[in-house]
């Protein structure tokens, strides 16, 4: 089970920020709490026709429900996506058709292992030049079974949208605690108010260059913070030769001290900015 939320900020970040816990349960209960549930979606389109003509987009996927189901319609709609092809000038293609095809896969695999699943495909439309997030959700219909329907929202500054077994509970949550949407979605998380969602937090950027997956700032010690990537500690997760995981980093529900910003510049380079953001923490650390 699990939560997911969207915020279209209104503090004049150009940017829609994604948030996810990283929990997934079974029958028996929690099964793991570094489940990965945030996804960046790499588009990759070449005319046939047109031989220096291509285009590349990176839109973003998030789900909640079955991980098999989800998991599996992501890994397929990868491949798809980074094969397409075009018979004129290469485009690619607009948020509502990759959600499409996201919505033809789940049920596939929805209806084979009969369980349900959500989703959001997000990002800076490559057709429209607008933000704009689709909701698929899976519900039984009468004489068709298990179906996958699409839903645009509709974009609002300082709105957020939420699904999971935790959506209702988490609006509530949301009414009764002061602060910005980040805090309350740390606190959310930390304190389990709702058993299905716990964990750690994962989080998803996306502005008009595309969707990125910042390093997620959390404490170590009383003086120290590290750095979490879709919910697993870099430190576990190694380097990839010389490179190190991750860009920028970022701070959920605290402030860091002088102490924190000095452990994360070690570690990370100096600090691209530091300020206080409504929704999205209060550290940005840009690598060296």
């Amino acid at each position: 089970m699990t939560l997911v939320v969207c915020h279209y900020p209104d503090d004049g970040e150009d940017q829609i920020q994604v948030w996810a816990d990283t929990r997934i349960s079974g029958p028996v209960g929690t099964l793991t709490d570094h489940g990965p549930k945030l996804f960046q979606i790499p588009i990759s389109v070449r005319s046939l026709t047109k031989k220096l003509s291509s285009a590349r987009a990176l839109y973003g996927f998030a789900y909640a429900g079955s991980s098999l189901a989800a998991i599996s319609t992501h890994a397929v709609a990868l491949s798809c996506l980074g094969s397409l092809s075009a018979k004129g000038t290469a485009r690619a293609p607009s948020v509502w058709d990759v959600a499409g095809l996201y919505q033809r896969l789940l049920q596939r695999f929805c209806r084979e292992i009969a369980t349900g699943a959500d989703f959001y495909v997000f990002g800076f439309c490559a057709r429209s030049n607008r933000y704009r997030i689709i909701r698929g959700f899976s519900n039984v219909e009468a004489g068709l079974g298990l179906t996958v329907s699409l839903l645009e929202m509709d974009l609002e500054r300082g709105r957020f949208w939420a699904m999971g077994s935790g959506d209702q509970r988490f609006a509530k949550f949301v009414e009764e605690r002061r602060g910005s949407v980040g805090d309350k979605i740390q606190a959310f998380v930390a304190t389990e108010v709702d058993p299905s969602v716990g964990g750690y937090v994962q989080s998803a950027c996306c502005d008009r260059f595309g969707v990125s997956l910042p390093l997620v700032a959390v404490p170590t010690g009383p003086k120290t913070m590290g750095t979490s990537f879709v919910g697993i500690d870099t430190t576990e997760i190694g380097a990839v030769g010389d490179l190190d995981v991750g860009r920028v980093a970022i701070s959920l529900g605290m402030a860091p001290s002088a102490d924190d910003v000095w452990e994360l510049t070690r570690h990370y380079g100096r600090p691209r900015r530091q300020r206080r953001r409504e929704g999205a923490g209060a550290l940005n650390v840009k690598r060296r």
